[in-house]
């Protein structure tokens, strides 16, 4: 695939933006949505190309693209050739950490709004990527760290990220941290819209939780320093 191809595909992310913004009471709605739906299907083709044919040259061309394209993502959601590649460049990365970490998020920005800046002011913090947690970290025991690498390494729970969800703004509720030596990925969770960004030394990638009763399962026998709500 060109340079020029690619430039045009990215170009095509940033009109879905505009339409969007010009189109909020298209005359006719579903084929919009018809005609958006084709478009990122050819692109999505396009895409699996260059992830097949391997060449790490054009692999490297599509991810500097990736990086513009990330303004737009909320929108249009992960572009799928490049969410299969990178979601496997995560897994590699987690299947050879040494150790795992979890950090619990603080209540969320807009729902509890009061209580954060409480947490903010009383207890230690830190920002991760964003986003507060408390920053006494906490060390799972063997086996559950064990079912943590399993879990964060599994594909049928990890599905494309498709686009912005309308749950009051996304809140990592959790930050698992995988090291390997200098090397560090944080697979961060939110509870309220099942969605999952994950962190790696280069990349990151906007994931969509399934099947996950598990992982908060786990997860939550670990909380020790968010309040819990009131039942």
């Amino acid at each position: 695939m060109s340079r020029f191809l690619l430039t045009a595909m990215l170009m095509f992310c940033f009109s879905l933006l505009s339409i969007s913004q010009e189109k909020k009471e298209p005359t006719n709605a579903d084929t919009f949505k018809q005609e958006k739906a084709e478009q990122l299907e050819k692109m999505r083709i396009e895409f699996q190309k260059v992830i097949d044919s391997g060449d790490p040259k054009r692999i490297e061309d599509l991810e500097k693209m990736r990086i513009k394209y990330l303004e737009v993502r909320d929108i249009t959601g992960e572009m799928p050739a490049l969410f299969e590649h990178l979601r496997k460049r995560m897994f590699d990365g987690v299947a050879k950490s040494k150790t795992v970490t979890i950090y619990e998020g603080l209540p969320h920005q807009m729902n509890e709004d009061e209580l954060l800046e409480k947490e903010r002011i009383t207890k230690k913090t830190i920002k991760l990527h964003g986003f507060d947690f408390y920053a006494d970290p906490i060390t799972p025991n063997e086996k559950d760290a064990q079912t943590l690498l399993k879990l964060c390494q599994t594909e049928k729970l990890f599905h494309r990220y498709e686009g912005k969800k309308l749950c009051g703004a996304y809140h990592p509720d959790w930050c698992i941290e995988f090291k390997n030596g200098d090397e560090v990925y944080r697979f961060n969770f939110c509870g309220g819209c099942a969605a999952s960004r994950l962190y790696g030394p280069k990349n990151d990638l906007y994931a969509e939780l399934r099947a996950d009763d598990e992982l908060w399962g786990l997860l939550k026998t670990y909380q020790k320093n968010r309040p819990k709500k009131a039942k």
